[in-house]
Order: structure tokens, then C-alpha cells, then sequence
């Protein structure tokens, strides 16, 4: 094992004993929870048509997690659910000390994000929602 890779299980093993929220997707890769976004999902609107306003929130959710997230290169938007607007945007930066397909990168990451209304734990929202991300199409190699 080379020594960026320890690095990047070190990190992970670290972060593990940190209590930080960490997953095993079903894809079979172990990823942990770097940092989290949350903010209204109407965030910036004052008035305006329902559907409007929804189409909007929609359309902008990739630019707004790259501006939350500057410098990252995988961005996963969940589809919306149908019907009302769900109350927040949460988005969700995610690391894997494995790379994807980069064997000279020392780990991989992705940026996920979906509209919800929070009516569970943190964590078990972000378990449901992220347990069956297609991580090796969606996540980017990175080195530090």
C-alpha cells in the first residue's frame, strides 16, 4: 500500500474514532460524512408562483452545491419528490479513502444533494439517502 493511501485510511480510521457519521453504501464502499449544508430550500425567494419557485430550486440545485462546495468535482442531485416543495435543501460532502479508478489517487469524493422535510435523525435521513449512490459512477478521484 503506498503511502498516500495509508494516509487516506488513517484519515478515515481518525475520523471513525471522531464519531463522525460514516456509511457503508450498498454499493460496498465506506464513505464518511465530511461536511453538511442545510438552508431553507426557498432560500432567496420572497414571492412567486409555486411552481415557478419549485422549477427554480430545481433547476439551481447543482450550481448552488458547486458554489457551497467550491473545488469539488462530483455533484449527485437526487431526484425531487413530486408534489409540494419540501422544506430544506441538505447537501452532503462525502469522502472514501478508496479512489474510483485512479490507483495514483489517494482517495474519492462526492457531493450529494436532495430536498426533504426532515422528519427523521440526521443521520438515519443521510443513511436512507445516500445507501444506494452508484459511488464508483458518480464519485471523482481527488489526491491530496
Amino acid at each position: 500500500m503506498n503511502s498516500k493511501r495509508h494516509a487516506a485510511n488513517e484519515k478515515m480510521a481518525f475520523a471513525q474514532n471522531q464519531r463522525c457519521l460514516a456509511y457503508r453504501l450498498d454499493c460496498g464502499r465506506e464513505v464518511s460524512v465530511e461536511e453538511i449544508r442545510i438552508t431553507r430550500s426557498t432560500l432567496g425567494y420572497l414571492a412567486g408562483n409555486r411552481e415557478a419557485v419549485r422549477a427554480d430550486v430545481i433547476e439551481r440545485l447543482p450550481d448552488r452545491a458547486r458554489e457551497q462546495f467550491p473545488g469539488v468535482g462530483g455533484v449527485y442531485v437526487k431526484p425531487a419528490p413530486e408534489g409540494e416543495l419540501p422544506a430544506f435543501t441538505i447537501m452532503v460532502s462525502l469522502v472514501c479513502p478508496q479512489p474510483v479508478s485512479d490507483p495514483d489517487s489517494d482517495f474519492s469524493s462526492l457531493v450529494i444533494c436532495w430536498l426533504d422535510d426532515i422528519e427523521t435523525s440526521l443521520p438515519e435521513m443521510i443513511e436512507r439517502e445516500i445507501r444506494s449512490v452508484e459511488w464508483d459512477k458518480q464519485a471523482v478521484d481527488g489526491s491530496f
